[in-house]
C-alpha cells in the first residue's frame, strides 16, 4: 500500500520545490533505488532460504524456507510494481 501510494520514501518537500518534469525524474530515481533495495533483499533472503531449508516450523510443521520464500515473492511483486511505475512515469515525462 505504501509503495502504491508513494509513501515509502516521502520527499514531498523536495517534490513541491521541483518543476513537474523534475519531480517525475525524482520519482523514477526513487523507484530505481527501491528496485535495487528489493534485489538486494532477494539475494539476502535466498541465503536464508538455503540455510533454513531443513528446519521445520514448530507450529505449522512446514519448512521454514517456505516462510522465508514468502518474502522473496513479496520482493518480486514490489519490483514488478516499481518497474511498471517507472514505465508509466517515463511515458508521462515524454508528454
Amino acid at each position: 500500500m505504501g509503495l502504491r501510494d508513494g509513501e515509502i520514501i516521502s520527499l514531498e518537500i523536495l517534490k513541491n520545490k521541483l518543476s513537474k518534469k523534475n519531480a517525475l525524474y525524482l520519482s523514477i530515481f526513487i523507484d530505481i533505488l527501491l528496485t535495487i533495495f528489493f534485489l538486494v533483499g532477494i539475494i539476502a533472503n535466498n541465503k536464508i532460504i538455503e540455510r533454513s531449508s531443513k528446519q521445520l516450523s514448530p507450529i505449522l510443521n512446514i519448512p521454514m524456507s517456505w516462510i522465508a520464500g514468502a518474502l522473496t515473492v513479496s520482493f518480486i511483486m514490489m519490483i514488478l510494481y516499481s518497474l511498471n511505475h517507472i514505465i508509466e512515469v517515463s511515458k508521462a515525462t515524454r508528454e
